[in-house]
Parts: structure tokens; sequence; C-alpha cells
């Protein structure tokens, strides 16, 4: 029962996310480029990786490189993020 829910949830809340960073990437009026999108790609993949590695019982080594090479990746290129204009400051 616990897997399922995992699964349900984690699908659900993947198809949320990207429906958001599509929404937001049709408002942008600059074009970045395929950089730009390597970061939410990352954030993204790792659940996937994560709820794999844990359905299929391979929560060792190779499943912790993968996260760690995912978010390595993610927070190198965080740099080609496009920059929002609209910042409230408090």
């Amino acid at each position: 029962m616990l897997k399922v829910f995992m699964i349900m949830s984690t699908i659900l809340l993947e198809i949320i996310a990207v429906a958001i960073i599509i929404k937001k990437r049709q408002q942008m009026q600059e074009n970045k480029g395929w950089k730009s999108f390597v970061t939410p790609v990352c954030f993204l993949l790792a659940p996937v990786v994560a709820l794999i590695a844990y359905l299929f019982n391979a929560a060792g080594t190779v499943s912790w490189a993968c996260l760690l090479g995912l978010f390595i990746t993610a927070a190198y290129f965080t740099k080609h993020l496009p920059s929002q204009k609209n910042h409230v400051h408090m």
C-alpha cells in the first residue's frame, strides 16, 4: 500500500511541477537555450531515481551516486537559469 501511495504521489507531484515549469517558461521573454532546462530536469529526475531505487531495493552506492551526480549537475547549471526581474524586497 505504501509503495502504491509513493508512486502515485510522485507521479502527481511531478506532473504539477512540469506544468508549473512550462507555464513559467511560456511567460519568459528571453530564451536562454537548453542549458536553462538542465537544473529543473535534474531536480525532477531526482525523486524518480530515489523512488526506483526504493522500489527495487537498490538504495546503495549506485543510486546515491546517481543522485549526487544529478544534484551537482543541477547546482552547476543554476548559473544559466533566467533571472527574475520582479523581486519583492522586504
